[in-house]
């Protein structure tokens, strides 16, 4: 049962408050015919946009940090159960919209389907507001973003996707909890948060694990060059509107070249040196390198957490009771692919030989006439590429900002080091482990301890066996 409660309306002179237990809180809605305009001008230095689409006021999820409840006093409703059960329906807002569109004085301006309510609440599947309002952005070319929890969205794919040929289109699912208990607490209409994908996990490690098995040199900025991959494939869909998967084809090649740069002009004096001081000169130049990317993807790109939201994003495939997003299904089939290829590569091509002979024992392949410094170059610039591969995944199944650099460097270096550092299938093997484990925790535990699962897999390793599940003993 779900009663009446609303805290004091600061527009009202007087507050109501119920003698006894207060009644049931019900639906109750409201169609608005005497709506003036329905594009929303927004000046708030917190919101990243400045216009607005809401067709509905008030929001029957009941999220309780919803930071549009105050919005609903102004109509002289209550910022409690009343924004949950009393929503306004703009019922002329298809028209408003055609007719605003065609001022002379609407400059065409990216507009953002949400703020004071959830474009996709329950009653859009009935009223069909926010479709019809996506038809007339169609005619009119008009930029558009969606932020929303419901699946409702998928209805309107054919129209997404129409929008996404012609016009700019970004959509955006909000899932601040991952634990299904705490979402239901504080979110208890809402629809349950999915659980996070670890497809990608093996692959960023597996660039990492060749680099440092071939060159015995540890690049820290990984996760760094992992963030730029992920905002070349989203510059190519924002600017040039291709799919995120067919971008591979540009930013592999990109990366590859990117990491012969890097290793020619900071890491090709540091594989000169002894080992260990390579490990120590390879952490302060990747230290470095991280920062330096970190500070210019800042200053190109700003703070702002970006994703890649495609047509197709809300598919699902359904096998018996399991429903898998085909997205994530797909980025774990091109994951697979590019570790596949990789070992395939290292075990029939001549170079690709020649870098294991090299991993194996440098001087031994340098006195077999084996190039060795191009053996390097090509470890590092392959090891770069897939990194470049891996914030392609990323892009499409995470937000990417240029604060994930730590974040996936971490995770690389967990899974390398339950690998055995430069075991490649050891490192597919440990992607997986990490992966399930993390899902497990955070289904058992909660979302908040899921980082934990990996950092203590990572400590026992280190302390029961350092030279990793899938690594030889050294002599």
């Amino acid at each position: 049962m779900h009663y009446v409660e609303n805290p004091p309306n600061p527009w009202l002179k007087h507050s109501v408050e119920w003698l006894g237990e207060p009644p049931e809180a019900k639906l109750e809605v409201f169609e608005e015919t005497q709506t003036r305009k329905i594009i929303t001008h927004n000046d708030s230095p917190d919101v990243g946009f400045d216009y607005t689409i809401n067709c509905y006021r008030g929001c029957i999820h009941g999220c309780t940090y919803c930071f549009s409840r105050p919005t609903h006093e102004y109509l002289g409703y209550g910022a409690g159960t009343d924004f949950d059960r009393k929503i306004v329906v703009k019922v002329n807002a298809p028209t408003l919209l055609r007719n605003e569109l065609m001022q002379p004085s609407w400059k065409g301006d990216e507009i953002v389907f949400s703020f004071t309510s959830d474009p996709y609440i329950p009653l859009e599947a009935n009223y069909k507001l926010t479709r019809q309002c996506l038809e007339i952005c169609l005619e009119f070319r008009q930029p558009i973003g969606i932020i929303t929890k419901s699946a409702l969205i998928r209805r309107d794919i054919d129209v997404l996707q129409e929008l996404s040929k012609h016009t700019h289109l970004a959509v955006f699912f909000t899932i601040p909890f991952t634990d299904r208990e705490v979402a239901r607490a504080v979110e208890p209409y809402a629809p349950l948060p999915e659980a996070r994908f670890h497809a990608m996990t093996d692959l960023a490690a597996a660039g990492l694990s060749l680099i440092f098995g071939v060159m015995k040199v540890l690049n820290v900025a990984h996760g760094e060059l992992i963030m730029l991959g992920g905002y070349g494939t989203y510059w190519l869909f924002a600017l040039l509107r291709m799919d995120p998967f067919a971008s591979l084809l540009v930013v592999i090649p990109a990366t590859l070249v990117l990491g012969a740069v890097l290793y020619a002009v900071l890491f090709g004096f540091v594989v000169r040196a002894h080992e260990e001081t390579r490990i120590k000169n390879s952490l302060l130049v990747g230290f470095g390198l991280a920062l330096a990317l970190h500070a210019l993807a800042l200053r190109l790109w700003t703070a702002d957490d970006r994703s890649v939201t495609t047509a197709y994003g809300g598919a699902v495939l359904h096998v018996g009771p399991l429903a898998i997003p085909v997205i994530r299904l797909v980025s774990l089939a091109i994951a697979f692919a590019l570790i596949a290829g990789l070992h395939l590569l290292l075990a029939r091509w001549r170079w690709g030989k020649a870098i294991r002979a090299t991993a194996e024992d440098w001087q031994a392949a340098l006195l077999t006439g084996i190039d060795v410094r191009r053996a390097y170059l090509l470890a590092f610039a392959i090891g770069t590429a897939l990194a470049g591969a891996a914030g392609t995944l990323v892009s499409v199944g995470y937000s990417i900002s240029p604060a994930i650099g730590l974040e996936w460097t971490l995770k690389a270096l967990i899974v390398v080091v339950l690998a055995g550092l430069g075991s490649m299938l050891g490192t597919f093997a440990a992607g997986l482990v990490v992966g399930v484990a993390e899902a497990l925790s955070a289904a058992a535990f909660g979302g908040p301890y899921r980082e934990v699962v990996g950092l203590v897999i990572f400590l026992v390793v280190l302390v029961a066996r350092p030279q990793g599940l899938f690594g030889r003993p050294s002599r």
